[in-house]
């Protein structure tokens, strides 16, 4: 990466650093793998491209269907242009299977076909292990009005919907 541009923030999978114009930013993609919150790393040669070439392939097929994204264009192999934006610290989980924590925590047997999409919503929060909200911790917590919480439950329905069309 050119030393040009400051890095804004490092996480897991990602290194997102400045960019020419101040409304956009360079992400670029990391060749580190991990699991467990991160209690086990490893590194992949070539992960942080099939990374980047996957995402920029998702996000031009959610553009074509009027879905608002930061996406812009891809530098490189392992880097794309994107408009700067302010992170939710919330990871939004769509399920229309059960596995992982669902079925670690439920009753529901892996592999199970969901009724209908399952959304469970998690705080971003690696010292407090990711842990599940409710709608109103989300409120009581002032992430996110109720109104916006919706619009982004009704988006990522959508997103599965074209999504579940493509793959």
């Amino acid at each position: 990466m050119n030393n040009k541009y400051e890095l804004i923030y490092e996480g897991k999978a990602k290194k997102v650093f400045t960019y020419d114009d101040l409304d956009k930013v360079k992400i670029e993609f990391k060749d580190d793998a991990t699991a467990f919150n991160a209690l086990k790393k490893e590194k992949f040669e070539g992960k942080g491209k099939l990374n980047c070439l996957i995402s920029a392939r998702i996000f031009e097929i959610l553009i074509k269907k009027n879905i608002p994204t930061h996406f812009i264009e891809l530098e490189n192999e392992n880097t794309m242009i994107a408009k700067k934006i302010k992170v939710i610290p919330l990871e939004i989980v769509l399920r229309n299977t059960a596995y992982g924590s669902l079925c670690k925590q439920t009753t529901i047997k892996p592999g199970t076909l969901l009724s209908k999409p399952l959304i469970d919503i998690y705080l971003k929060n690696d010292e407090l292990n990711d842990p599940l909200l409710t709608k109103d911790r989300i409120e009581l917590m002032n992430i996110l009005s109720s109104d916006d919480l919706e619009f982004i439950i009704n988006l990522t329905l959508k997103i599965n919907v074209i999504l579940k069309s493509f793959f």
